[in-house]
């Protein structure tokens, strides 16, 4: 896929107390600039780019400020001003017509965001398993991050959980999976659960470069396009 063209933008504020956030953040430069990689990478962005605040919490154990702004296409990105957890600083939402979408860049590590890995950054919830972790929304899509940064991704219409059976299933086997195993259980617990999609989309990832993707649609293969994963 040809990338992204790179358009410069800037964040600002007309709101002085928003601005001195903004000064904050750029001193952790890595990952301010990390941010924006991402919401360049996410949203149509150019220019200078107005900020505002989304809302705030200031408990006694927990501090945080959430920022908006809004991308040449009015989809909405809230981002972290301040958060007294250092794992917020580069989670993104994302709200458009199609729905929410949570991402956290920091799963991507040091390695270069693009359109093609962007969405192995969509975040939920996390779970340990005897190979690596499990990474859902418990609905749409379900992520396997595994050691050597070997990561494979499912993502379908399926309005289904199903992260028991797969940690279940998962954890059953004797070595690492590889994309077929993942594939194969999946589509049994599918199978089994009579859980219908329209289309899946499956990708597998090496060191956040996306080596291979396929499409299943209608619960029959459709295109096959591995690259070799070394």
């Amino acid at each position: 896929m040809k990338e992204k063209e790179k358009k410069a933008f800037a964040l600002y504020s007309k709101k002085e107390e928003i601005n001195n956030i903004l000064t904050n953040m750029k001193l952790s430069s890595k990952t301010y600039s990390r941010l924006l990689d991402g919401l360049e990478v996410l949203g149509n962005f150019s220019g200078k780019i107005e900020v505002d605040f989304y809302d705030r919490i200031n408990h006694e154990k927990e501090q945080k400020i959430r920022l908006w702004c809004t991308d040449a296409n009015d989809n909405l990105f809230i981002f972290y001003g301040f958060s007294s957890n250092r794992k917020d600083g580069l989670r993104i939402t994302k709200e458009t017509n199609d729905g929410t979408f949570e991402y956290d860049l920091s799963l991507a590590k040091k390695f270069k965001l693009n359109t093609d890995n962007v969405n192995f950054t969509r975040t939920g919830q996390s779970y340990d398993f005897k190979f690596g972790r499990l990474i859902t929304d418990k609905n749409n899509f379900y992520s396997l991050f595994l050691s050597d940064d070997i990561g494979y991704q499912i993502q379908g219409d399926l309005n289904a959980d199903i992260v028991n059976e797969l940690l279940s299933e998962l954890n059953k086997l004797s070595s690492t999976p590889k994309l077929t195993d993942y594939l194969n259980i999946f589509k049994d617990i599918l199978a089994t659960k009579s859980i219908h999609f329209s289309t899946l989309s499956i990708a597998a990832f090496k060191s956040f470069e996306n080596v291979g993707f396929f499409q299943i649609n209608g619960e029959e293969p459709k295109s096959l396009i591995l690259k070799n994963e070394g």
